[in-house]
């Protein structure tokens, strides 16, 4: 990650200067490890428990029942996309958004390869899966888009492509051009809880303060 940040994204730069200005590299998740190095772990471990239960639905309700295949977890994209979620869950949710996000990860990559292992075989890759959630639900969408036939399924996908690319644009303008944090939310209610607990701790001590008497008042001589 530091090789990549340190020198290929500099040497793009140079070359996309000249060539596409404006241009911006496109990096893998790998990318945001370094930013919560625990949160990669949470997010592996996480995402591979979530495999391992969707593993189990597939071969006890699903599989029988719709006859999907079943898809063993596999280290790569757990570890990658995984680690991936727990760090932006980290970063919305703390702990258990790390938790939760690498476990609905988990889940996705395991039961989208599997939906997506019944219309491969239209696009010429029969008994062929991809792990990550992206190929998954796209392909599930292009290998449907295909049995409409070649206008029906040309009609589709190009729908398809201009509504990516609106959204994806309005989602740019909308909220990442403003600033958008995902963490922001979460370092205020951090903040509430602090001085929550610190002002809860004042007037604790506020209040021992004034029940105990100084040493030789007049209360202190009284009850002696």
């Amino acid at each position: 990650v530091r090789t990549i940040l340190g020198e290929l994204v500099p040497a793009f730069q140079g070359i996309a200067e000249r060539v596409v200005p404006g241009a911006k590299p496109a990096l893998d998740c790998p990318i945001v490890f370094p930013y919560a190095p625990n949160a990669v772990l949470i997010g592996f471990i996480a995402s591979f428990v979530g495999g391992l239960v969707s593993l189990g639905l597939l071969a006890w309700i699903f599989g029988p029942a719709f006859g999907l295949a079943l898809i063993l977890p596999g280290m790569v994209p757990h570890f990658f996309t995984g680690g991936a979620a727990g760090v932006y869950g980290n970063a919305t949710g703390g702990r258990r958004g790390a938790m939760l996000g690498a476990f609905v990860n988990g889940v996705l990559i395991t039961f989208l390869p599997a939906v997506l292992l019944t219309v491969l075989g239209s696009l010429g890759f029969a008994n062929t899966t991809f792990g990550d959630a992206d190929f998954g639900w796209y392909g599930i969408v292009v290998g449907n888009a295909v049995k409409a036939g070649t206008v029906g399924g040309i009609i589709i996908l190009v729908i398809l492509a201009a509504a990516l690319v609106v959204l994806a644009s309005m989602f740019q303008r909308r909220v990442v051009d403003r600033g958008w944090t995902p963490g922001v939310r979460r370092d205020a209610y951090l903040a509430e809880v602090a001085t929550a607990e610190a002002g809860a701790g004042d007037g604790t001590a506020a209040t021992t303060s004034e029940s105990a008497p100084a040493e030789g008042s007049d209360t202190a001589k009284a009850d002696g």
